[in-house]
Formats: structure tokens, C-alpha cells, sequence
């Protein structure tokens, strides 16, 4: 921030004064004033496509998943070879359960530009639709050294996460899980204030059966933010797999009331008993009576 406002003092329009000044402000959830610095650069940049990024990150940031997609695919318009669009676009589409079209918005991102981004998100979009193997495949492509990113946590824990449900592989995603643990720890580290990477944390101890240092991440993460809907589903996910059922039922809940997408919780193979137990089914009715009326 201190770098952005140095740039925008000397250049009130600097470009990437503005870009940094915006993900700050979004990352702290000064959402309100995001937007104002947002509507400025649209004025200011109308042929930037990192500015309608932006705006999209920050619609799907407040779970306003329409009005991402319609930023997210302004920026392909504007720049059609942005991988971190077509990524982008693709993971506000599944947001709003519409897994073909996400998956057609990866196919011709990659027909245009293939990059581990796109790849990583294909991984995601078959695992939702429960194609393990094909997700492995896709994962695998993400983090190689030829074609991905291997240097990325998220990607080996994505990629382990296909692995355990695939026969075969189910031994080497703990190695995944162990490479996944192996990198995000010096950024936690580094960033001990943020919820989301403690919460991850918590997550990739409990599936290599690290139980208490599951929970000690878990407690932290929650201490600094039991309000996101994320981290309440990893929660969820955490207890579930611990063995901690109501807890993990309770974060459930939490996550699905503050926002996290159905059809995301119902594609977890993780949660398949949760799913069954009948308080998550009567909030699901009565979720389907309130649209109703």
C-alpha cells in the first residue's frame, strides 16, 4: 500500500499505483472504497483489461457472481490471449453452477493461450463433475515444469485432492499434500494474519492425518475470520475428515448461510455424510422454499 500511494502521489493516474491501490483496498474488504477507484480507472483505462479484472475479483469477492462473469468476459473482449481472464470467468461460472459453460470457457482459453492457470481450473471443473482421473491429468499439467507452475501450493493440493480419489494414485497425493505443506508454510509465515492460508493449512494436515496441527490452524484461522464463507467450508471439511462430525456439520452451515455455493457443497466427495444428515437436508428445503416464494 505504502508503495502504491508513494506512485500515486507522484502520478495521481499511474497505472500500476492504481492496480496495487485496488487490490489492497479489496484484500481488506473496503469494498466501497475499491469500487470508487475502480469507476475512476474505467474512465481513466477503458481499454485495460487488468481494470476489469479487478472489478470482477471484487464483484466475486462479495459473492456477486453475475456481475463478475460480466466483468470477467469484458476483459476477454478486451484482451482475449489473458489467461487470468478465461480463469477467471470459468471460476465465477461454476460459482453459479453452470460447470458446461465453465468448462467451454476453459477449452477456448487453452485453445488460445494454454497456461497452468487454465490448467489448474480444467482440474477443478472435472472434480466437480467428478471426473477424478481427468482432474488428475489436468493438475498434473498445472504443476509440471515443462507446461505449469510447480512452485504453486494451491496446485499440488488441488492435484492431491484428485489423487485420493483415483485407486492408483491414492498414495502419492500424500506426497502431494506433503510438496502442497512444504510451500504454503513460508508464506504463512510470512502472512500470519491471513484466515484463508491457516485455514488450507489446517486442511492439508488433516488428509496427511496431522490432527493436532489440523486443529491448531483451524482454531487460528477461525480466530481471525469465522465470518468468511471459505473458510467456514474448509472448516467443514477439516473436522469432517478429523472425525469431528457435528463441528463439522455446524461449519457447514455457517458456510452455506454466509454463502458458499450449494452446488459446490454438493459435489464434495468429502461431505457425502454430512449431505445425509438431516439438519443439512431440512436447511436444503428450506432453501428451495424460500426461492420459491
Amino acid at each position: 500500500m505504502i508503495a502504491s500511494a508513494t506512485a500515486l502521489n507522484l502520478d495521481p493516474q499511474n497505472l500500476l499505483g492504481l492496480v496495487g491501490k485496488i487490490r489492497v483496498l479489496t484484500k481488506e474488504k473496503k469494498f466501497t472504497l475499491a469500487q470508487t477507484v475502480l469507476e475512476g480507472t474505467h474512465q481513466l483505462y477503458p481499454r485495460e483489461r487488468v481494470f476489469q479484472i479487478l472489478q470482477g475479483i471484487l464483484h466475486y469477492r462479495q459473492s456477486a457472481y453475475k456481475d463478475a462473469e460480466i466483468a470477467f468476459r469484458k476483459a476477454i473482449e478486451l484482451d482475449p490471449r489473458s489467461s487470468s481472464a478465461y480463469s477467471a470467468l470459468n471460476a465465477a461460472l461454476l460459482r453459479q453452477d453452470r460447470q458446461d459453460e465453465a468448462l467451454q470457457v476453459l477449452q477456448q482459453g487453452l485453445q488460445i493461450h494454454p497456461h497452468w492457470e487454465l490448467y489448474g481450473n480444467l482440474g477443478t471443473s472435472l472434480f466437480a463433475k467428478a471426473d477424478y482421473l481427468g482432474a488428475v491429468e489436468a493438475f498434473k499439467k498445472a504443476v509440471s515444469s515443462n507446461t505449469g507452475n510447480p512452485g504453486a501450493y494451491l496446485l499440488w493440493a488441488n492435484l492431491a485432492d484428485a489423487q485420493r480419489w483415483v485407486p492408483a494414485q491414492a498414495a502419492a497425493s500424500k506426497d502431494s499434500y506433503q510438496r502442497a505443506i512444504t510451500l504454503l508454510t513460508p508464506i504463512v509465515k510470512r502472512m500470519p494474519g491471513n484466515a484463508t492460508l491457516h485455514s488450507r493449512m489446517a486442511l492439508y494436515r488433516a488428509y496427511i492425518g496431522d490432527k493436532t496441527e489440523a486443529m491448531a490452524r483451524l482454531e487460528q484461522a477461525l480466530a481471525i475470520s469465522s465470518d468468511v464463507a471459505d473458510v467456514q467450508f474448509r472448516a467443514a471439511l477439516t473436522q469432517e475428515l478429523i472425525g469431528n462430525h457435528k463441528e463439522a456439520l455446524d461449519a457447514l452451515l455457517k458456510a452455506a448461510k454466509l454463502g458458499y455455493p450449494i452446488n459446490l457443497i454438493e459435489s464434495a466427495p468429502d461431505l457425502l455424510d454430512l449431505r445425509r444428515d438431516s439438519r443439512y437436508q431440512q436447511f436444503i428445503i428450506n432453501i428451495q422454499r424460500d426461492r420459491k416464494i
